[in-house]
């Protein structure tokens, strides 16, 4: 038997420490998460990092130094009926009953599949760093939707406009005049400079970084050219429309006009942002 230490926590912290067989797979962890917990297998998620494990997984490849760390949820027949509702449609969080919607497990489950759902996050969720983190990771726009201290986390931010610079219209308004995030976001996206506090807008390096991304990719960095197409993991799914003021810049960019003065307001900023997907 080659041996190996699987490391449990919660959600709240450490709940166990289990010698298993590294030939195991999921099944096998939690027959044995059972009879140490007495918590029955129908009502336990496991998850590595933020990726939930079937039955059949090995847990091999989730070893090293003969340890694995993994999370434990725990799942209540209405809580399972819910993880499987969003698991196969996200947007059905939003008819979820309140309790549903500040169950970290289930809004988890629903951002894992669209970083959107956060919207229907409740309560002390919309602070919390590991969920807005998973949200944000799969589309970072997902960001507006959580709390100003969080839209405020330099360090969250600029991780996201390095993926997706177009995101930072969705940070905190002084993030936006951060020089370092809106370099960043230029070199990830030309457009995002429309983005950034009106301050650095005539800014000659800003200008230059995002001249020289349009000339490196001038076919393809454009979020706003995919949401026109629906290929863009930004577009909405079925049965929803766009809401706000994206919906006048998208079909403005349509028609050509993205880039001209008709896409500034009266005070001289760009469209404002609302993301939302709103159900028809």
């Amino acid at each position: 038997m080659d041996a190996c230490l699987l490391e449990i926590s919660g959600f709240s912290g450490p709940l166990c420490s289990i010698t298993a067989d590294a030939t195991w797979c999921i099944r096998d962890v939690r027959l044995a998460l059972e009879v140490e917990l007495g918590l029955p297998r129908g009502e336990q998620r496991l998850l590595s990092g933020t990726r939930e494990l079937g039955e059949a997984d090995p847990i091999g490849s989730l070893i090293t130094d003969r340890t694995a760390s993994l999370t434990l949820l725990r799942c209540r027949p209405e809580e399972l009926e819910w993880l499987a509702r969003v698991q196969l449609d996200w947007l059905s969080l939003s008819r979820a009953p309140r309790h549903i919607q500040e169950d970290k497990e289930v809004v988890l489950a629903a951002v894992l599949q669209n970083g959107l759902a956060l919207q229907f996050a409740k309560g002390a969720l919309l602070g919390d760093r590991e969920l807005v983190s998973a949200a944000v990771e799969q589309n970072g726009f997902a960001l507006q939707f959580a709390s100003d201290r969080l839209r405020e986390d330099r360090d969250l931010v600029l991780s996201i406009v390095q993926k997706d610079g177009l995101a930072l219209e969705t940070a905190h308004p002084d993030l936006r005049a951060d020089r370092e995030i809106v370099v960043a976001a230029c070199r990830q996206n030309k457009l995002a400079l429309h983005m950034a506090a009106k301050s650095l807008w005539a800014d000659p390096e800003l200008v230059c970084i995002a001249d020289e991304a349009r000339r490196q990719s001038p076919q393809t960095n454009s979020s706003h050219r995919h949401l026109t197409t629906g290929h863009s993991k930004h577009a909405p799914p079925p049965g929803c429309r766009i809401g706000g003021t994206l919906a006048m810049r998208v079909a403005m960019h349509a028609d050509g006009a993205f880039g001209s003065k008709h896409n500034i307001d009266e005070g001289g900023a760009p469209w404002g942002h609302d993301y939302r997907w709103n159900p028809v």
